[in-house]
């Protein structure tokens, strides 16, 4: 597997060579884009991404007149049987009070080097909401999470056929086929809602769920919903972390596969080395977005610790007398404080010992007397 990128001017003409540099330095831009959007990912996931699951479980069950007399702005959670203007739905035959439609595509992707995948590809999706209330409570539901959908067609069509057929689900797919998927709440089902109730209205909060599920079906279904997306997220940052390191570090990563014989296999390692830092960073970024206020703490503590040490602990400036009771021994060639030098001491003179003969006319000293 080779992940260089051209790096331009290497055996090529002037123009190539000005397109590959243009290339790198792009390629390089794209990386500093990328990486500050990975962080930004993983903050999004860890401190914005709203758990309904958990706010829904935590919201206590008030009937609708309590609801409606509820202050504005505050989320409340109440259910009812609707009533109101409901709608028809393609392929099914009861009034509902919510639709959706998704049209996806069998098709075929092919990457660069050659690999051809085969999935469904969303085409189109769109939904409808009736109008209706709940107890005297007008449930404006455009911008409302619905749970508890239930599937009431789902149909393959191929280019040969007029309509999609239910037969063609268990047949192996084809690429050209469409499959068209149908899913409704119906409008006789009692219902769960959980938003801000202002003027006998509500149309939505910071958590917007209309359910028909029962409190539990509901709770589940949200939690379920917040990690799937929590792990996207995730996912999804490793991923572009990993993209902007590789864009960042192409022109090394060019440079290296043109090393002989081994140039594919440094650059496909110096790829997976990115992909294991991207893991590492995410997961470092995770911990700490996590444990902020924590790791903020922690550091406040140790600088208070070593400021009140720093002021509490004696010190001693150059020039002043140590404390009472402290002994100070100055160095041997400083003298102490007010303390007179000593005299220096005496020098003598030694005459070099006779070593010369006497000069002429000198008589001998006496002999020795026994």
């Amino acid at each position: 597997m080779s992940f260089n990128v051209n790096l331009g001017g290497v055996g090529v003409n002037p123009g190539r060579a000005a397109a590959g540099g243009c290339g790198s330095v792009f390629g390089m831009l794209f990386g500093i884009v990328l990486i500050p959007l990975s962080f930004f990912m993983v903050y999004y996931g860890e401190a914005k991404l709203v758990n309904h699951g958990v706010v829904f479980a935590r919201t206590a069950m008030v009937t609708a007149d309590a609801a409606a007399a509820s202050a504005g702005g505050q989320l409340v959670k109440f259910k009812g049987r609707p009533t109101g203007d409901f709608i028809r739905s393609e392929r099914y035959g009861k009034p509902v009070l919510y639709w959706h439609r998704s049209l996806e595509q069998y098709e075929a992707d092919r990457d660069s080097e050659g690999h051809v995948d085969y999935d469904w590809e969303t085409k189109s999706s769109a939904s409808q909401w009736a109008s209706f209330s709940i107890s005297g409570i007008q449930i404006v539901a455009d911008k409302a999470n619905a749970v508890g959908e239930k599937t009431v067609f789902k149909g393959v069509r191929r280019p040969s056929d007029k309509d999609f057929r239910t037969d063609r689900l268990d047949q192996t797919p084809q690429v050209g086929d469409q499959r068209l998927t149908v899913q409704v709440i119906d409008a006789d089902q009692e219902l769960i809602v959980l938003g801000q109730v202002t003027g006998k209205s509500c149309s939505g909060g910071s958590s917007f769920v209309v359910s028909a599920l029962d409190e539990a079906g509901t709770a589940a279904a949200l939690r379920l919903e917040y990690k799937i997306m929590y792990w996207v997220l995730k996912g999804g940052a490793v991923l572009v972390m990993w993209m902007g390191l590789l864009s960042f570090f192409g022109p090394l990563m060019s440079l290296v596969g043109w090393v002989p014989l081994l140039g594919q296999r440094l650059s496909g390692a110096l790829a997976f080395g990115a992909l294991f830092m991207s893991l590492v960073v995410v997961g470092v970024t995770t911990v700490a977005v996590q444990y902020f206020w924590v790791i903020v703490a922690i550091v406040v503590a140790v600088i208070l610790v070593l400021t009140i040490r720093g002021i509490t602990s004696p010190r001693q400036r150059p020039g002043t007398v140590p404390p009472v009771g402290a002994t100070y021994v100055p160095p041997p060639s400083v003298p102490l404080p007010g303390a007179t030098p000593p005299p220096p001491a005496p020098t003598t003179y030694a005459p070099p010992p006779a070593t010369m003969p006497p000069p002429p006319g000198t008589p001998p000293p006496p002999p020795p007397s026994n």
